[in-house]
């Protein structure tokens, strides 16, 4: 972001109110605008996506508890099968513990890139 959009940023942050945050958007440039929403738009997605990883990171530690109390693998792999019939975890629930467990900084980037992308963000 340029340093005039860093700048109206921080001070649209600061801004006590609404009407105080039109006033300092009144007459800027379309370019700028349009750097504004990029920004925002960035912030909106890397808020929602770490408020999901929270939400989920409860339910994979409590889910992880369950199998390191199981007696063995048997009763592991039962586990499982019952999370994978679930309502509340089912095969998406799997796909992403397994996913958050193995993934490398790259199998992140890309994610992170894919989800950037389909929130339209440029």
């Amino acid at each position: 972001m340029s340093e005039a959009g860093d700048a109206l940023l921080a001070a649209l942050d600061s801004a006590p109110d609404a009407a105080a945050r039109e006033a300092l958007l009144a007459g800027r440039p379309r370019e700028l605008l349009e750097e504004l929403h990029a920004a925002v738009v960035y912030r909106k997605i890397v808020a929602d996506i770490a408020e999901k990883l929270a939400a989920e990171r409860g339910a994979f530690e409590a889910f992880e508890a369950e199998l390191d109390a199981a007696a063995d693998d048997d009763a592991r792999l039962k586990l499982i099968e019952t999370a994978r019939g679930d309502p509340r975890r089912g095969e998406d629930f799997l796909a992403e513990w397994a996913f958050q467990r193995t993934a490398s900084a790259h199998d992140w980037s890309r994610r992170y890139v894919a989800l950037i992308r389909a929130e339209g963000a440029p």
